[in-house]
């Protein structure tokens, strides 16, 4: 038996939802991706199931979504595209001032050292 393949875009044309009618029913919006799938939805049609984003370990309440519908058919976005989902990180020290933090750390801990054990 057959099933309907369908996705859901968003105003940037990235798709934020896909699923087979072997569980779900379309809904106005519902774009139809291909009418002869099987019972697991299939994005590209190579019957494999495929997650749709992924959550950026920085920024676990962001989904980064993995393909844009073209008026016509699914797409892999590229890298540049995904990578103008993720906002730029929290402004991180550079290396040499971690570096300066952590000898500065280690040197009050000695100081700890000495004044317990009496040196």
């Amino acid at each position: 038996m057959s099933y309907e393949h369908y996705i859901r875009i968003d105003d940037q044309n990235r798709v934020v939802d896909g699923f087979s009618t072997f569980d779900r029913q379309p809904q106005e919006g519902n774009i139809l991706l291909r009418s002869d799938g099987g019972e697991v939805f299939d994005i590209l049609g190579e019957g494999l199931w495929r997650p749709l984003f992924f959550v950026p370990p920085a920024f676990p309440e962001l989904k980064v979504y993995e393909y844009a519908w073209t008026g016509t058919e699914v797409r892999r976005r590229d890298d540049e595209e995904i990578l103008s989902d993720i906002p730029p990180l929290p402004n991180v020290p550079d290396t040499g001032t971690r570096l300066d933090s952590a000898e500065a750390d280690i040197q009050t801990l000695l100081e700890c050292i000495n004044i317990i054990v009496g040196g």
